[in-house]
């Protein structure tokens, strides 16, 4: 988050802070920022937490402890133009570092048709620059561990200070639902676990928004499929039977694999044993929570940040993302299987999973995170804005 304030960075330390937070409107989103809220309230702060109306309504409830500190505002949503498309396919040329990180033209297109009036064609320009430079600060779910260079670039381009507020790891955000080991999903899905060799599985997941097309799902099914990996697919959109896997596709792989059609614990999943190497959209907090438990990563990115992330992870080679037509996005099931083959059991993918495992010990390290929340509080005191 960029925070434009009016403070000069002279703010009292010695008052509690109220803090207003709007995360981006998905619940991937939402999550960590609500624990982080909650991790402010817990340290006598107040937060007025800021959403659409709807995704208040799914939230849960602050701890009875915390609700005089905790406030959810529900939000209305308002009612719903430059650079050429293939310029924004490269690597950008203005960074003082080297990285191949960039937009393909399938994302680029599918972003700009997403923005799109309906009646009108025009697309609405957002100058995220200019928002950018009237910020006094720059707080962002991230670690200079991960993405130092980046954090320095953007404090030495805009001339504000920028602070990580760290990974917000899955340890701060389990749920009451998931810490229960009596749960009968958990059992069932243990049970399975445990009769699967270790580091064995692939876990498949790609969030509750993305929406696949079914041309993708039968392509991604047909590859995990050819893999001849254990996996464990969880897949929500198929009870709403909007989605049809192939034809007998659970008949012939039901002794190596599970296709979950309902909630599924997922932390605890990611903990166990079995799993050897997580299947995502790339999602920051999805990849978060994978990377905490030191999970190889196979990526296939739909969204224009997921894209990007994916290949910051390619570049720290702990990600191998699934090869993708560069016009249309669409992806063979050839080439799922040979990744995903790549980054659980062939000896050339090796080094992968050691750095995945490396990198897990970072965004799993509780001494870090809290380091980063104490800075975190201690900057929001100093940059306060005055009252008057």
């Amino acid at each position: 988050m960029a925070i434009p304030c009016n403070g000069n960075g002279n703010g009292k330390s010695d008052r509690p802070l109220h803090v207003a937070m709007l995360p981006w409107l998905a619940m991937g989103h939402i999550y960590p920022y609500f624990e982080l809220a909650k991790i402010v309230a817990q340290k006598g702060h107040s937060v007025t937490f800021i959403n659409s109306p709807k995704n208040i309504d799914r939230m849960p409830k602050p701890p009875k402890t915390l609700e005089p500190l905790i406030k959810l505002v529900k939000l209305p949503l308002p009612q719903d133009k430059n650079k050429s498309l293939e310029s924004m396919c490269s690597p950008p040329t203005w960074l003082p570092f080297k990285t191949t990180m960039h937009f393909k033209m399938f994302e680029i297109i599918r972003a700009v048709m997403s923005a799109r009036d309906e009646k009108t064609g025009e697309i609405d320009k957002f100058d995220l620059h200019k928002a950018y430079s009237g910020c006094d600060l720059f707080l962002l779910r991230t670690s200079r561990e991960l993405e130092g260079e980046w954090l320095d670039y953007i404090a030495d381009k805009y001339n504000v200070p920028v602070v990580p507020v760290g990974l917000l790891p899955p340890s701060m955000q389990i749920t009451d639902q998931e810490k229960e080991e009596n749960n009968p999903d958990w059992v069932q899905i243990k049970e399975w676990l445990d009769s699967q060799r270790s580091s064995s599985v692939v876990y498949i997941g790609f969030g509750s928004e993305l929406k696949l097309s079914q041309e993708d799902l039968t392509e991604l099914a047909y590859g995990i499929e050819l893999s001849g990996l254990p996996f464990f697919w969880a897949l929500k959109n198929l009870k709403e039977g909007s989605l049809e896997l192939p034809k007998g596709f659970e008949d012939r792989t039901k002794d190596r694999g599970v296709v979950w059609k309902t909630w599924a614990p997922q932390l605890k999943i990611l903990a166990h044993g079995a799993i050897g190497g997580c299947m995502s959209h790339c999602g920051s907090g999805s990849v978060i929570e994978k990377i905490h438990y030191g999970h190889v990563l196979v990526t296939l990115p739909y969204l224009l940040d997921q894209a990007l992330f994916s290949r910051a992870l390619v570049e720290k080679k702990v990600a191998i993302e699934v090869p993708r037509n560069e016009q249309d996005g669409s992806f063979t099931r050839e080439s799922v299987a040979k990744t995903l083959k790549l980054a659980i059991v062939d000896e050339e993918g090796k080094s992968f999973r050691e750095n995945a495992k490396e990198m897990g010990k970072i965004f799993s390290s509780k001494e870090i995170h809290d380091h980063y929340i104490e800075d975190f509080i201690a900057v929001l005191q100093k940059y306060r804005k005055p009252s008057h």
